[in-house]
């Protein structure tokens, strides 16, 4: 049996080649759209894809399905469950050969049978598939393709774009979700791996390595999040209803698109080199989105590109592309050479297609009038917060605002500025800040772009002694 984890460290995820060596076949299982690094893959181990399956619709990213059947005409495996609700409005094409899959259909590549398993908790059509390799004439399964629901230790979220209020069929709430995606799971045996979709892991090195394997039996035992949603459902699950992070505003594009169908990629972009009068001619535009990836954020704030986003390239980098990069938009990254590719790739997987040119960061030193941005610490910030004339601006999450925040401060979470940029005065200076500075740098960097005056908190904010700040419990006195 062949089993090829192809990981993409911007989202922490990984796409599955899973295949019979014996009859040179595969299955690639939730593929981004990128589509050659999977036929490298393919043939260097020596197996053509012989089928695409998907897991669920996607929110994160542009799904390779339609891309992997436009190259290699192959068969299509999604899922039939909760369809009224979460359906792929593109399998209706007749040029695709679709084959939607039930709780406990099966297919085959080979001698590899793959068994899907109903396990709507994380959407109400999602599907992980168990996985037994009858060429071995193995009688249980081997390992268990878990999508986005069960992950090393922990157990994805409830899809923030699902209105489960609305579903016409399936389970109609995300705790009833739950109870039947751990009848599913906990009837498994012990020694069945697992391999995620998704990992909390964001490091390259240990989505490929061991730590994004495990067991049944190991999650069982140790994976707290599993223990707390076996042992008591209900409060598991408004715990997660409370916790649950807004999505990103460009999650409800890619649903929107994947379920539509995204648009067939083909090659990958090629971006030419810029010249430094085309760079400079790109100050200032707003029609325009100059992406700036250095990852020394006081360096971008000592100079850079009237206009330009900031958005390093590292695991958020997706996060924040997505968020601040309007669709259709020409793009020219700021970066050297040797990293264009990854970047490249970290866009088209989110439908950022337009990528048109780029130019090294020691270019920027050959331009005039860069813009500067105000450095501050919290010491600084604190002392100039009083005046009428600023507004501070913390960019976090809405728990960790309410967990503890300065008197006064304004909360929108930096990737939904995009959305409520209104609500900040422009006749004000906005000093804004996160927990360590990286939000709050890029936050700073987009809202500059549109005329705020800015001053960038570069602190921790864990280092402000309490009482100058107002927890949760203050709040609610």
């Amino acid at each position: 049996m062949l089993l090829r984890r192809l990981t993409n460290p911007h989202l922490g995820r990984s796409a599955y080649l899973v295949g019979c060596p014996k009859a040179g076949e595969a299955v690639l299982v939730d593929p981004e759209r990128d589509m050659d690094r999977y036929l490298a893959a393919a043939a260097e181990s020596a197996v053509r894809i012989t089928a695409v399956a998907e897991t669920h619709l996607h929110c994160e990213f542009l799904s390779g399905a339609l891309e992997v059947a436009q190259w290699l005409d192959t068969p299509i495996y999604l899922s039939g469950e909760g369809r009224k609700i979460e359906s792929y409005s593109w399998s209706n094409d007749p040029s695709y050969d679709i084959r939607p899959l039930l709780d406990g259909d099966t297919f085959r590549v080979g001698d590899i049978e793959l068994q899907a398993i109903s396990t709507p908790s994380h959407t109400p059509e999602h599907l992980c598939y168990l996985v037994t390799d009858r060429g071995a004439d193995a009688d249980q399964p081997r390992g268990l393709l878990t999508g986005d629901f069960l992950q090393v230790g922990g157990l994805g979220e409830p899809d923030p774009c699902v209105d489960w209020e609305t579903l016409e069929d399936g389970p109609r709430s995300p705790l009833n979700a739950l109870l039947q995606s751990l009848r599913a799971l906990l009837l498994l045996p012990d020694f069945v791996q697992i391999w995620p979709g998704r990992c909390r892991v964001t490091n390259s090195e240990d989505l490929e390595g061991g730590l994004a394997v495990s067991t049944i039996g190991y999650e069982r035992r140790f994976n707290e999040d599993l223990r707390r949603a076996s042992d008591n459902p209900e409060a598991y699950n408004r715990t997660v209803q409370a916790e649950m992070s807004k999505a990103a505003p460009y999650y409800a594009r890619m649903k929107r698109d994947n379920r539509l169908g995204p648009a067939v990629l083909g090659r990958l972009p090629k971006p030419r080199l810029l010249t430094p009068r085309e760079l400079q001619d790109l100050a200032g535009r707003v029609d325009t989105a100059v992406i700036d990836t250095r990852t020394d954020r006081r360096r971008f704030m000592e100079g850079h590109l009237a206009g330009s986003l900031y958005a390093p390239l590292d695991q958020h980098f997706s996060t924040v592309a997505g968020s601040y990069v309007e669709e259709g938009q020409p793009i020219y990254l700021i970066l050297p050479e040797d990293r264009l590719e990854q970047a490249v790739r970290a866009l088209v997987r989110i439908g950022l297609d337009s990528v048109i040119a780029y130019a090294p960061p020691e270019m920027l030193e050959r331009l005039q009038n860069l813009r500067r941005t105000r450095v501050l610490d919290f010491r600084r910030a604190l002392q100039g917060s009083k005046r009428p004339e600023v507004q501070v601006l913390d960019v976090r999450a809405p728990g960790e605002f309410e967990d503890r925040h300065l008197p006064g401060a304004h909360n929108i979470a930096h990737t939904d500025l995009v959305n409520r940029r209104q609500e900040l005065d422009r006749n004000k200076e906005l000093v804004v800040h996160c927990e360590s500075g990286s939000r709050a740098a890029t936050a700073s960097a987009f809202l500059e772009r549109f005329g705020h005056r800015i001053s960038f908190v570069d602190d921790l904010f864990d280092t402000l002694p309490l009482e100058l700040s107002t927890t949760r419990s203050e709040s609610l006195v």
